[in-house]
């Protein structure tokens, strides 16, 4: 990630699955291993790599300072909240109105999407919990999860076979997009959804069809 916010102080942080080594990418200045709990990083592989001579300590603080900095020039070190001496209760405008919270997000904490966009963050606090605890004791928050609401739509799965006449679905795939020619490869998952990421096997994809009977 470099660029102008992070002026003269860039950070290398590479893509989820891109990491395959550890000496390697810690001397080419990758700073950041995504995603997620570390594989190539750990101690357990950085330690004996240090103690032959292989990468240097300095090349590890180098890599830390350069995660580190990010991080002030993004401000996540300084102290965010805000001061609020007066209790919204107490405001005239706001003594007619009902504490209410709509919505199956109102009681979930959702600071984060998912995979390479999700974060073990320091803390999460729900909008009825803030709500409540700014509020005080003497108000009663009302909450209504009304309409669910799905992170992804459930998967078809029920009733659906694949070739072979298990549960399931059948992908065909085709080196290019008009569905021409003989298919390359094919596989079976079992529901309606399914994902190429890291598939050697499916490389050179362009047309892939789905099918469940």
């Amino acid at each position: 990630m470099t660029g102008e916010y992070l002026e003269n102080n860039d950070s290398e942080i590479k893509a989820t699955g891109a990491t395959t080594s550890t000496v390697d990418t810690l001397t080419a200045v990758l700073d950041l291993e995504m995603l997620g709990k570390s594989k190539w990083r750990s101690i357990k592989q950085v330690k004996p790599a240090i103690e032959a001579g292989l990468v240097s300590e300095g090349t590890i603080n180098d890599r830390a300072r350069a995660v580190l900095q990010f991080l002030k020039k993004a401000g996540k070190f300084d102290d965010r909240r805000v001061d609020v001496p007066e209790t919204a209760q107490n405001l005239p405008e706001h003594q007619d109105l009902i504490p209410a919270l709509l919505g199956p997000l109102a009681k979930y904490a959702a600071a984060h999407g998912g995979g390479s966009a999700s974060l073990n963050c320091h803390y999460k606090v729900s909008p009825f919990d803030t709500f409540s605890s700014r509020l005080g004791v003497d108000v009663h928050v009302t909450y209504s999860k009304e309409a669910h609401l799905f992170r992804v739509y459930p998967d078809m799965e029920e009733g659906c076979k694949n070739s072979t006449g298990n549960p399931g679905f059948t992908a065909q795939y085709w080196k290019n997009s008009a569905f021409e020619g003989e298919l390359f490869n094919t596989n079976n998952v079992p529901r309606g959804s399914f994902t190429t990421l890291m598939d050697t096997g499916v490389e050179g994809k362009l047309g892939v069809r789905f099918t469940t009977t």
